[in-house]
C-alpha cells in the first residue's frame, strides 16, 4: 500500500470538495473534510508505531539479557546500538 505524501491529501480535498453557500462555510466544509482525511493519513503511515517501538523494546531487551551473560559477540552489540538508534 502507498501511502499519499500530505501535499497530495490536502490539494485532493482542496479540489474535490465543493460546497455551495458562503465563503466562511465554504472554508469551515472543507477543514472538515480534511480533517478526517488527515486521520485517515496519519492512521495509515504512523498508526503502527506504537507497535514498532515496543518489538523494538523487547529487542533491546532480549539482547541486553543476551550481552550480561556474556553470550553477545560484537555483531550482536553493533546490532543492540542500532535498535536504540531506531527509536
Amino acid at each position: 500500500m502507498k501511502i499519499k505524501k500530505l501535499e497530495e491529501v490536502v490539494e485532493n480535498v482542496w479540489r474535490w470538495k465543493s460546497f455551495g453557500g458562503w465563503m466562511g462555510y465554504l472554508l469551515k466544509e472543507k477543514f472538515k473534510v480534511l480533517k478526517d482525511k488527515l486521520k485517515v493519513w496519519n492512521k495509515a503511515g504512523y498508526g503502527g508505531l506504537e507497535n514498532i517501538l515496543k518489538m523494538l523494546v523487547v529487542e533491546i531487551e532480549e539482547l541486553d539479557v543476551r550481552r550480561l551473560a556474556m553470550v553477545l559477540s560484537d555483531h550482536g552489540v553493533e546490532i543492540q546500538r542500532g535498535k536504540f538508534n531506531e527509536l
